[in-house]
């Protein structure tokens, strides 16, 4: 039986899906052999599309460190610490807060 006419989007995705059989070396004889490779397919897809829209989310590439915008307050605490002779020691500690 003759194949119907196919979008060029799927005879591409044939092509390049022999293609990566070819280059691979993968010999497909049954069932789970399928499995394996549209399994492998999938991690990648959804890896890709879950990235793309986490870079949607945050604005920003998850490997892209220029770009982010981060801002860094500092501020001085005075503290006491308690000590074992019950004396306390006065002491000033830096705090930073960074906001993305």
């Amino acid at each position: 039986m003759a194949r119907r006419k196919e979008s060029p989007q799927k005879a591409a995705m044939r092509e390049m899906m022999r293609g990566y059989l070819k280059e691979n070396d993968i010999c497909i004889k049954d069932g789970t052999d399928v499995n394996a490779v549209m399994r492998d397919m999938m991690s990648v897809l959804l890896e890709g599309v879950l990235d793309e829209e986490l870079d949607e989310e945050l604005g920003y590439s998850k490997y892209d460190y220029k770009s982010k915008d981060c801002l860094s307050q500092q501020r001085l605490c005075d503290i006491s610490a308690a000590m074992d002779n019950g004396k306390d020691i006065p002491m000033t500690l830096e705090v930073a807060k960074t906001v993305f």
